[in-house]
């Protein structure tokens, strides 16, 4: 007898028992590997130095870089955190490179998503009031998330101009308020933004104008500390229903038109507003210079601020200086049926599309109603050049020269 040895088995439905005990006890222990693979990118990586990432900008496919740093969330100060305000030009600006998602993972960021709200597969003539999302999380803390948000100035379909000009009637701007709603409602359900997170939202243009409403909306329930930077941001509600809080930042071109309508509260029929604090610029040199190496245009074209605030007049002088006015067609002057609400929206609205059918189909129409009244033909003359969009009033408004001027802070 042999002390300290096990008899081996020869009992084959033992040793077929044994076998198929270790290939689960295997299947367990990997499963349970790619498990906690998973669990950890979906938590995201936490970035404590700087790092550069590269991002696509602009349909050229020019690209351009910036730091990104978590400990940016450190800082409490949105208005001076220029760290953070330059990621969140780039982010913006890489909504319209198709690149956002990558910038996203490449920041670390886990569970990344595009989201367009609307129910379709793209917005429409008649279904428009939507928004594109991209979102991602990380965790910083046992108990605390940055939680991203970047939105779009471009929905699905390239008709979101349309709904830039559906005002409606109530205080608060109707094409920005439906979107706005479809965002919060699928940020509760996917992330539940809570206590102890941080919820960053950025965006340009009608992406600027729903981070004024989103952010507004998660500072009131208090239940998470909003970090939000709008670049080109319009007017969103009546001035006496923002506040003026310092945790939105809006970041204003001082010749591009889109952060003046609609109008504000200079005249008082009117009295549109934003939340937050606005910072405005002037375009120097070095942006200029930015710019052209973003675009690769040969200069930068943009309106001066006279010009802007000759837009803004007609606008006002479009409509009578009333609100209302937006929807009266002008039969006073007994030149044309046309309101101002259809001269924006089958007009110029049509003519900022991405949309080949319609862009055509918008500069026709502003040129039909300028040859039968004053007010449109002094706006189009200054919109319309050669047939097409003057220059100046995308050069004014590109998310290029915004990120142009976070890069020479």
């Amino acid at each position: 007898m042999t002390v300290g040895r096990t008899k081996k088995s020869t009992d084959p439905c033992r040793r077929s028992w044994h076998g198929l005990l270790v290939l689960i006890m295997t299947a367990a222990l990997i499963s349970n590997s790619f498990l906690r693979a998973d669990a950890a990118s979906s938590e995201g990586t936490y970035i404590a130095d700087e790092i550069m990432i590269s991002s696509v900008i602009n349909p050229e496919k020019r690209a351009a870089g910036e730091w990104y740093s978590d400990h940016y969330f450190d800082q409490d100060n949105v208005r001076d955190n220029a760290g953070l305000l330059k990621a969140s030009a780039l982010a913006s600006a890489s909504t319209y490179g198709d690149s956002t998602e990558k910038y996203l993972k490449d920041a670390g960021f886990g569970r990344v998503e595009q989201h367009y709200t609307g129910k379709g597969k793209e917005s429409t003539l008649e279904d428009n009031d939507h928004c594109l999302v991209y979102t991602g999380v990380k965790r910083v803390s046992d108990h605390s998330r940055i939680i991203a948000v970047i939105i779009s100035g471009y929905s699905k379909g390239g008709l979101e101009w349309i709904s830039n000009f559906n005002l409606g009637h109530g205080e608060t701007h109707e094409g920005f308020q439906l979107a706005f709603a479809e965002v919060v409602q699928y940020l509760d359900q996917t992330y539940a933004p809570g206590t102890g997170d941080l919820l960053w939202v950025t965006g340009h243009s009608r992406g600027g104008a729903l981070t004024n409403l989103v952010a507004r909306h998660y500072i009131d329930k208090g239940a998470c500390k909003v970090f939000a930077y709008g670049f080109a941001v319009p007017n969103v509600a009546y001035s006496d229903v923002c506040v003026e809080t310092p945790r939105i930042v809006n970041i204003s071109n001082n010749g591009d038109f889109v952060p003046c309508i609609p109008p504000g509260n200079e005249c008082d029929d009117w009295n549109y507003g934003k939340n937050g604090v606005t910072v405005t610029f002037d375009i120097n040199h070095l942006m200029a210079d930015k710019f052209k190496n973003y675009t690769g245009q040969k200069r930068f074209a943009g309106y001066t601020v006279n010009k802007r605030n000759k837009l803004i007049d007609l606008f006002r002088k479009s409509c009578s200086y009333e609100k209302e006015g937006f929807f009266t067609p002008r039969h006073e002057k007994k030149k044309t049926s046309v309101s101002p609400q259809e001269y924006f929206q089958k007009g110029l609205a049509l003519a900022m599309t991405k949309h080949i059918l319609y862009e055509g189909d918008g500069v026709k129409n502003m040129l039909r109603y300028a040859e039968s009244d004053k007010v449109y033909f002094d706006m189009t003359s200054i919109f319309v050049k050669d047939g097409g969009l003057h220059q100046k009033i995308n050069d004014a408004h590109r998310m290029e020269i915004y990120l142009a001027y976070a890069d020479a802070l």
